[in-house]
């Protein structure tokens, strides 16, 4: 929830149906110059309000200190921009036996960025060869070629 002000200094108060935080429109970022409008619209975005956290479609109230509340339509809020990649897979390995592990994008806040694609290197390293039996540890990508351990191996989204 985030508070700011209509064009006549009265509190309006910004709650959303979305699970994260909403900030700005508070301390300077008042509603009150006619610049801050353009036929009766506001643009939040160029005023400071920002939604961080999940992905998804819900609804943004507007309820001022007197007055009627007013619910936006349905809003669908899309991921930012991958900042990382997160691996995921199983936390021990036996020797001989596959182990299969996921590669996700994800933004900022955490969201699957779905529409991700590129290319990143990734090398795999730590594991030796085992004695009984004897098995050089490998990799085996997409197109189930073998990849030695401390050979870089190009990923493609």
């Amino acid at each position: 929830t985030v508070t700011g002000f209509d064009a006549s200094s009265n509190n309006i108060t910004v709650s959303t149906s979305l699970s994260g935080a909403i900030t700005g429109l508070s301390g300077t970022n008042k509603l009150n110059n006619a610049g801050d409008f353009s036929s009766g619209v506001a643009n939040l975005t160029s005023l400071g309000l920002t939604f961080t956290g999940t992905i998804g479609s819900g609804t943004f109230t507007f309820t001022p200190a007197t007055g009627t509340a007013i619910t936006s339509s349905s809003v669908t809020v899309n991921p930012g921009a991958a900042t990382k990649l997160v691996v995921t897979g199983s936390a021990t390995q036996t020797a001989g036996t596959s182990n299969s592990i996921t590669i996700t994008a994800k933004d900022a806040s955490g969201n699957t960025v779905t529409g991700y694609t590129g290319s990143k290197n990734l090398t795999f390293s730590g594991a030796t060869s085992s004695t009984a039996p004897v098995t050089t540890p490998k990799v085996t990508n997409t197109a189930a070629a073998d990849i030695a351990f401390g050979t870089t191996t190009a990923l493609t989204f």
